[in-house]
This record gives structure tokens, sequence and C-alpha cells, in this order.
């Protein structure tokens, strides 16, 4: 809940819990995380999601953010260890 207003905090759809992509983002969210509860939730979702909303309706996002984590990234990029995402870092400051 606390991710959902740090996500795109100055995008008009994203700016407060009043906000119209407020309550897709948290759909989409919790939709993904329980299509996938061995991974539920990573704050790296939030920004795929938003800025997929911002061009998609809902249900697109969703499988969107989907083909992103699950096909597109390495499947270790967000498990619990967050090893893919260590290993995309290496190397850049």
């Amino acid at each position: 809940e606390l991710d959902l207003l740090r996500t795109l905090p100055n995008n008009i759809y994203y700016e407060n819990n009043h906000s119209k992509g407020i309550a897709k983002l948290r759909r989409v969210l919790l939709a993904y995380s329980l299509h996938n509860p061995e991974l539920e939730y990573c704050q790296g979702f939030n920004r795929i999601a938003a800025i997929a909303l911002l061009f998609l309706d809902e249900e697109e996002a969703f499988w969107c953010l989907l083909y992103i984590l699950e096909v597109l990234l390495p499947e270790t990029y967000y498990k619990k260890q967050m090893v893919g995402a260590q290993v995309d870092q290496v190397g850049k400051v």
C-alpha cells in the first residue's frame, strides 16, 4: 500500500489516493500476486505496471506485467534473493 504512492508521484494518475491510477495499479499488482504466489510482490513491479496502465486497460496491463516478469526477464530476476536484479546492477554506477 505504501509503495503505490511512491510509484510515479509526479504523474497525475498516481499522485494521491484519489487519483485514477492508484486503484487500477492496486488491482493489477494484487492480481499478479494471486497469479504467482511464489513470487507475490516486489516493489519493482510497480513502475512496470504503472507505466503499462498509462497506455493499456487493467487486463492488458496485467498481461503485459506477466509477460515482462515471466518471459522477458530471467527467472531469478525478482526471486526472494533478487539474484537476477543484483547481477543486472553489477558494474552500473
